[in-house]
């Protein structure tokens, strides 16, 4: 089990590595990190409704990849 769960890290680590940098950083920060939509608009100089769309969009590019 842990094999495959590391196979499965690995795999998703090399999907995100091939989003664009704004969206590496806003899913990691979401998702790893667990800040806020808010924290992470403050912290990349960005409104929250961007944010959001970053998230969006780098997401469904993740799901059509895996």
């Amino acid at each position: 089990e842990e094999a495959i769960l590391n196979s499965e890290a690995e795999q998703i680590k090399k999907m995100i590595s091939r989003l664009n940098r704004e969206q590496q950083e806003a899913i990691l920060s979401r998702y790893v990190d667990g800040l806020s939509v808010r924290e992470i608009a403050e912290a990349m100089n960005k409104s929250e409704g961007a944010i959001r769309v970053i998230i969006h969009r780098g997401l469904v590019i993740l799901r059509e990849k895996l």
